[in-house]
């Protein structure tokens, strides 16, 4: 168990997330892999800039995801940075 007293299982969107880039819309312009890494790059440097920790940035923050349009549907690892950052 984690410091808050919960493990969250997954985590999901109420409304749609964007990526956008110079060339547009991401889903024609970059993979899911490159959107779900960039996902997870922003949500480390938040957390970094937030906490004022320095996190390892070798781990799996997701054991599953879903596309729906833009809403995303993730399932959360059970590691403790995983679980830190969607906390």
């Amino acid at each position: 168990m984690y410091l808050w007293g919960k493990i969250f299982e997954k985590v999901y969107t109420l409304t749609p997330a964007l990526i956008k880039s110079k060339e547009g819309y991401w889903e024609d312009n970059i993979s899911r892999d490159e959107y779900e890494e960039r996902i997870k790059v922003n949500l480390i440097k938040k957390y970094n800039d937030f906490t004022g920790e320095k996190l390892d940035e070798n781990f799996k923050l997701y054991k599953g995801k879903v596309f729906l349009g833009d809403k995303l549907s993730f399932i959360v690892s059970d590691n403790e940075i995983a679980q830190k950052l969607w906390y």
